[in-house]
């Protein structure tokens, strides 16, 4: 039994633009020859296959799903999970204190190349034990998102922190 030779152009599978016969020399393909003594293909690249582009890198964003413990400034402390929906002006995200069953949602009143939010959290659920008040959060050096809260207690200031992590099922 004798090799056998197969030459596969490449032109539609790599969107080559021009890939006429008459530059057939420059044409992207493969050969694969096939060894009776094997019996298995062998490919041999005959010419340079253009790699791919590179993936585009992640833009830094605050879009997506944030998840944390909050302590606030009389030390306590509980788990919360934001959504971060928009990078615009109006309803921009949702948040949740699970621990105490309050949510609600952030309505942003500034923004910063989407690497910055300023709003007022507005509580939906739970306003016997959660507090309205104002957010800044930004973007950490790390890709983590620094949230800070400032609300009055019955005339009393209180603020809280947190250092917020991308939720692996939500980022």
């Amino acid at each position: 039994m004798t090799a056998m030779r197969f030459t596969v152009t490449l032109c539609a599978a790599l969107a080559v633009a021009d890939c006429a016969p008459s530059t057939s020399a420059a044409r992207p393909s493969v050969v694969i020859d096939l060894l009776p003594a094997l019996g298995t293909a062998a490919p041999r690249s005959t010419t340079a296959v253009p790699s791919p582009p590179p993936a585009p890198a992640r833009a830094r964003s605050l879009l997506g799903v944030w998840e944390g413990t909050g302590t606030q400034s009389n030390g306590d402390s509980w788990p919360m999970v934001v959504q971060i929906t928009s990078l615009a002006i109006g309803e921009c995200a949702t948040v949740r204190y699970p621990s105490l069953s309050c949510s609600g949602e952030w309505l942003c009143t500034e923004t910063s190349d989407g690497a910055a939010l300023r709003g007022q959290e507005h509580i939906l659920e739970g306003r016997s034990i959660c507090l309205d008040g104002n957010v800044v959060m930004s973007l950490t050096v790390n890709d983590d998102l620094s949230w800070h809260w400032e609300g009055d207690d019955h005339g009393r200031a209180m603020t809280a922190e947190a250092t917020l992590h991308r939720a692996a099922s939500g980022g």
